[in-house]
C-alpha cells in the first residue's frame, strides 16, 4: 500500500453509512463503512415531536401519547426496507416497512432491546445487557429466542453472521470468544456448537466472504508476546467445522480490529507504533505489512477499505490516514 494522504481534520458519519474526512475547506471522499445495515433518518419514523407534543405512529397514523415514557425512536434500514422501533412503558413497539408494505407489532418487554441484525425475513432484536436475542418475521411473528444462560458469557451483538438459513451466536467474555453456535434463523434449531472456542483460537468476529464461509482473524494472546501468533480462521456455517492457519509471529491484532474487503482482511496491530497488514485467505498468507510509525501510543480500530484506498483514522490524533491499494 502507498501512502496517499495523512492530515489532520474532522471525520463524520453521513446518513448513508459512509465515512468522510473534512480538513478546512476540504471534503475527502465518502468511505463507505462495508456494514450490514446503517442508521438513517427516515420521514416515517415512529415517534415524531411537533409543538413539544409526543406522537407514535399506529394504526396507520400518529396518535398523541405524551403521557407514556417513550424511548428514542431507532431506525435501521438495510436495502428497500427499514425497521423503527421505540420502547413505550413495557412495550416495545415496531414499525417494519417494506417498500409500500407497513407491519405494526409489540414486543412485550421489561428489558430494553435494540435492532441487531436484519436480513431478507428476519429481525433479530437484542437485549441492552447482551444475554437474549429476540428473532422476529417482518410481520411480527415471534420465532424464537436465545438466552446465555452462562453468567460469565455474553452476546457479541455486533456481529451475527447469516450465510442462508444459518444464524451464528458468538458467546464472549471480555471480547474473547468462548462459545460459538449455528442455528437455523427460523426455528432455533441448534445445529452446531464451538465450545472451546478459546482453545482453538477464534476470533469473536467474523466477515462473510463470497464463498459463504466465515473469516477473522487475531493473536492468540490478548496482549503483546514475541512469540504471540496471528491465526485466521475460516469457519464453515453449515456445520461449524474450523480451520486455523498461523500466518505469523509477534503480533497484537484483536479480532473486531479487523475489515474484510474482497478475499483479503485487513487488520491493525496496536503494538507500539502500530501497523496496518494484509492476510489473503485464498493464499492463508500475510502478504502485506505497512507500519504508522505513530510515536504517541493510540488505539486503532478496524481499518475502512474500498476497492482502491484504505482508510486507517487515529482518532487521538484527529488524523486520517490514506493509502493506496
Amino acid at each position: 500500500m502507498t501512502g496517499l494522504y495523512s492530515g489532520h481534520g474532522e471525520i463524520i458519519k453521513a446518513f448513508d453509512g459512509s465515512y468522510s474526512f473534512v480538513k478546512g475547506d476540504i471534503k475527502f471522499e465518502s468511505i463507505n463503512s462495508n456494514v450490514d445495515y446503517v442508521l438513517q433518518p427516515i420521514d416515517k419514523s415512529i415517534v415524531k415531536v411537533e409543538n413539544g407534543i409526543l406522537y407514535l405512529y399506529w394504526n396507520g397514523e400518529f396518535q398523541k401519547m405524551s403521557y407514556m415514557n417513550i424511548d428514542d425512536s431507532i431506525v435501521v434500514y438495510n436495502n428497500n426496507y427499514y425497521v423503527t422501533y421505540c420502547r413505550a412503558n413495557d412495550i416495545i413497539k415496531v414499525l417494519c416497512v417494506d417498500k409500500d408494505d407497513e407491519y405494526l407489532f409489540d414486543i412485550p418487554s421489561n428489558d430494553s432491546f435494540r435492532c441487531k441484525k436484519l436480513v431478507s425475513k428476519v429481525i433479530v432484536f437484542g437485549d441492552v445487557s447482551d444475554k437474549a436475542l429476540l428473532f422476529y418475521t417482518k410481520t411480527g411473528q415471534r420465532l424464537w429466542e436465545y438466552k446465555e444462560e452462562d453468567e460469565n458469557l455474553k452476546i457479541n451483538g455486533r456481529c451475527i453472521p447469516v450465510v442462508d438459513d444459518v444464524v451464528v451466536v458468538i458467546s464472549e467474555d471480555c471480547a474473547v470468544a468462548e462459545k460459538i453456535q449455528g442455528f437455523n434463523i427460523h426455528t432455533g434449531k441448534k445445529l452446531w456448537e464451538i465450545s472451546n472456542a478459546e482453545e482453538i483460537v477464534c476470533p469473536n468476529t467474523f466477515f462473510v466472504g463470497e464463498d459463504q464461509y466465515l473469516y477473522g482473524c487475531c493473536t492468540e494472546c490478548a496482549y503483546y508476546d514475541e512469540e504471540s501468533k496471528l491465526i485466521m480462521t475460516k469457519l464453515n456455517p453449515k456445520n461449524g467445522n474450523t480451520e486455523s492457519i498461523d500466518v505469523g509471529m509477534g503480533f497484537s491484532a484483536m479480532s473486531y480490529d479487523v475489515t474484510m474487503h474482497d478475499r483479503q482482511l485487513y487488520y491493525i496491530d496496536n503494538r507500539p507504533g502500530n501497523e496496518i497488514g494484509v492476510i489473503d485467505v485464498d493464499k492463508k498468507e500475510l502478504i502485506e505489512r505497512v507500519p504508522l510509525n505513530i510515536k504517541k501510543k493510540v488505539t486503532i480500530g478496524a481499518p475502512v477499505v474500498t476497492d482502491d484506498k484504505v482508510y486507517v483514522f487515529i482518532r487521538d490524533l484527529q488524523e486520517l490516514r490514506v493509502f493506496q491499494k
